[in-house]
């Protein structure tokens, strides 16, 4: 019985301390005026290890070693890391990106062979360190993983010079 109280105290005052830290997050992010995702993003960042914690805690008060779960904690870090392969290659793309300048916004480019059927040609919109949204001229916007513009073959019209001239090639009939 002391131990099922120990637990529901310990519920409790995670409970209590985590609505507690989400009210600060909420006063602060408006007194600085935050947006509302950012608000969300930072108490995220700090209620998930909290709750992570207070089980940790809740786990050695009723006499499960913490030490006994590293065997599935290594293999679920592995899975995780497999998983986050494409998302850290985005990243460090995107970083790239950003210090080497070859791609700005406002430029025009069209990814790999521009055909009526594959690859994307349009004005870059926006840069961010995950994905390069891509503006076509159909005003459609396509947002592109930095990995894909790393990889692939990029051709910017307007790296040195703003004019752009295009080849329509069209026939007319000799009647």
């Amino acid at each position: 019985l002391l131990l099922f109280l120990q637990i529901v105290v310990l519920l409790i005052f995670g409970i209590i301390i985590n609505r507690l830290y989400g009210h600060v997050v909420m006063r602060m992010g408006r007194k600085r005026k935050w947006t509302e995702r950012t608000i969300q993003l930072v108490h995220a960042v700090g209620k998930y290890p909290f709750i992570f914690l207070v089980a940790m805690v809740i786990l050695s008060v009723v006499g499960i070693s913490t030490s006994s779960l590293a065997l599935v904690a290594g293999a679920l870090s592995v899975g995780i890391g497999f998983g986050m392969q494409t998302i850290v290659n985005n990243l460090v793309s995107g970083i790239i990106l950003l210090f080497d300048k070859s791609i700005r916004p406002g430029d025009f480019i069209s990814l790999g062979e521009y055909s009526q059927t594959g690859g994307h040609r349009g004005n870059v919109v926006q840069m961010n360190i995950r994905a390069t949204v891509l503006r076509t001229n159909d005003n459609i916007n396509i947002i592109i993983p930095n990995a894909d513009l790393m990889a692939s073959q990029v051709v910017n019209w307007t790296y040195s010079d703003e004019k752009i001239r295009f080849r329509i090639p069209f026939s007319v009939a000799y009647g």
